[in-house]
């Protein structure tokens, strides 16, 4: 069951990526390595809070908010892969 949660979150993740570099760089008409990090936090947010919902949930366990550090972990893997993608 855990292997389906974690399927689906990470599918949610790629379709979520995937719109907010659209939405970023089409409307809002945003540098597309500017919007790729962007879209970077809001995919893997979505997902640390998704795979905390779906996945590790239990009955005495409460569920943890994206905000917590998992999205600080997000803000320093966009700022090593960054320079990577312009290469």
């Amino acid at each position: 069951m855990r292997f389906i949660g974690f399927a689906l979150v990470g599918t949610s993740g790629i379709l979520v990526n995937q719109l907010f570099v659209f939405l970023v760089t089409d409307k809002l008409h945003i540098y597309y390595l500017f919007s790729g990090g962007i879209a970077t936090v809001a995919s893997l947010c979505g997902n640390f809070g998704l795979t905390e919902a779906l996945v590790y949930r239990t009955k005495n366990r409460r569920m943890v908010l994206p905000a917590d550090w998992g999205c600080s972990l997000n803000e320093h893997d966009w700022s090593l892969r960054t320079p990577m993608i312009t290469l």
